[in-house]
């Protein structure tokens, strides 16, 4: 088994929230994985983002939007198993992989990679498999598909819910906009 720790990740200069500067990200993170086989793996993580902005989005705000300087350090866990080991360096290689993630509002605050709006993981809890495979030595075909994606809490956001490609999770303050 082996185990990793993140220590405090801090960045950003900060965002202006309501007039007050916050700063973005203080994560702690900690994750361990256990090998199952040759091919086989089990791994966790789980972290918090102990930042002001963490708080603000995570109940630490007024009714007017204020940052009251209260609410919680929100969290974030992942549970995953692999199976297989798509090596770039042995052509036919593959693996495949299954995943469970509960981010809650306030802890994800980096982006996805994958052109999916930061918010996609942000008050999220959902499921992932994904496969891998080496055609070709330096070739690498990945594939994964989210399911069982729901919202974690009512949560405010500046943009509208997406309603295709990437899931719908609406706002409270958007669902006049899906009665029409």
């Amino acid at each position: 088994m082996a185990l990793r720790c993140g220590c405090c990740a801090r960045f950003g200069r900060g965002a202006d929230v309501r007039g007050a500067i916050s700063e973005i990200a203080d994560l702690l993170g900690i994750g361990a994985r256990y090998l199952l086989g040759p091919r086989t793996m089990f791994s966790v993580d789980y972290g918090v983002n102990r930042a002001a902005m963490g708080r603000y989005f995570h109940g630490g705000r007024d009714k007017y939007g204020a940052y009251t300087g209260g609410g919680s350090n929100p969290t974030f866990w992942v549970v995953r198993l692999d199976y297989g080991i798509a090596d770039m360096d042995i052509p036919g290689s593959w693996g495949v992989y299954f995943d469970y993630k509960n981010f809650e509002h306030g802890s994800f605050v980096g982006g996805t990679g994958s052109g999916a709006p930061d918010r996609y993981l942000d008050g999220i809890r959902s499921y992932t498999a994904g496969v891998s495979f080496v055609p070709a030595q330096n070739w690498l075909l990945e594939a994964a598909y989210t399911f069982g994606a729901r919202s974690t809490q009512m949560r405010d956001t500046s943009i509208r819910p997406s309603i295709s490609g990437w899931g719908l999770f609406p706002d409270a303050a958007d669902l006049p906009l899906l009665k029409a």
